[in-house]
């Protein structure tokens, strides 16, 4: 069952989508988008790599900047993984070993943001695909 990698499913432990009676998946939430409590809207992008390489995970936005304010990512083999904008490096390499990942914890201060307004958000990966969820915070 393919699920769309823009919403949050419950899952089983072999990474299969539950389904209700009907055989559609059961959704965590109705929507990626949610407010936060400062009446913010955060956006949770699923990450899902097939493999290593570049994945968008917000195109730019003419008047704001992305932050990333949490995620949760893993690898699946040894690799790096950096945070890029659309013209430059926001992290620096980060080594992961095979399976392995982390966590930023859900922050009301961004992690890093895009240098500048209209630029896209991505990852970039070398030797294994990223997976997991990250939050993103758009605004001026």
């Amino acid at each position: 069952m393919a699920l769309n990698q823009t919403e949050l499913h419950r899952v089983n432990l072999d990474n299969s989508a539950l389904a209700d009676a009907s055989g559609l998946p059961v959704r965590l939430v109705d929507s990626s988008v949610l407010p936060t409590a400062g009446g913010k809207t955060i956006t949770y992008v699923v990450v899902n790599q097939g493999a290593a390489g570049t994945t968008e995970l917000a195109a730019a936005s003419a008047l704001n900047k992305h932050k990333v304010i949490g995620c949760v990512l893993t690898m699946s083999a040894v690799g790096t993984l950096k945070f890029v904008d659309s013209s430059e490096n926001l992290t620096g390499p980060m080594d992961i070993g095979a399976t392995g990942g982390f966590v930023l914890s859900p922050s009301e201060f961004p992690f890093f943001e895009t240098k500048a307004i209209n630029r896209s958000l991505s990852i970039t990966t070398t030797g294994g695909a990223a997976r997991g969820v990250v939050a993103i915070l758009t605004e001026p």
